[in-house]
């Protein structure tokens, strides 16, 4: 019961979200290209690894 009012009580805070949105917008053009590297890479590796199956 205790964990139902608690769940309640607690919304997100309304001004942290634009800013967490702003962090994770910012963040995300960082990882991008590295990540698409390492995607590419993998693709790549897994497409050879394919072609010799």
């Amino acid at each position: 019961m205790s964990n139902h009012v608690g769940a309640e009580k607690a919304p997100p805070p309304l001004p942290a979200l634009p800013l967490s949105v702003k962090l994770v917008s910012v963040t995300i053009p960082l990882l991008l290209p590295r990540t698409r590297q390492d995607y590419s890479r993998a693709f790549a590796r897994a497409g050879s690894d394919y072609k010799d199956l």
